[in-house]
């Protein structure tokens, strides 16, 4: 679970070559933001993110494949997050890439 106090924080860019994440807002909502690059391990700079809309009320999940990056910033106050892997705690680890979090989006403009 991941719960976001308030709408400031940025969880962004976070990457996996193999492992498979799914999104549901359990409380409140999120914009999560998907970017597939043509080159996983050197992605451009112009490459443009998908957006997606998750909150409690319209209780849709959100799969990411494997070889994308996710941006994350709830849009409510206190909302939690419920984030399924398809690896466990170690293999998601060893799968994990990281890009900066103002590449691609400008999130002060997501609300």
């Amino acid at each position: 679970l991941m719960t976001h106090p308030d709408t400031s924080i940025i969880r962004a860019w976070q990457g996996h070559r193999i492992e498979e994440k799914a999104f549901y807002a359990l409380n409140g909502s999120f914009t999560i933001a998907v970017v597939k690059p043509g080159d996983f391990l050197n992605p451009a700079d112009d490459e443009v993110p998908e957006f997606f809309n998750l909150s409690a009320e319209n209780r849709s999940f959100l799969r990411v494949p494997g070889g994308c990056f996710t941006g994350i910033k709830a849009t409510t106050a206190g909302a939690t997050l419920l984030v399924l892997s398809g690896l466990d705690f170690i293999g998601s680890k060893e799968d994990d890439y990281r890009q900066p979090q103002e590449r691609w989006v400008d999130w002060e403009t997501i609300s």
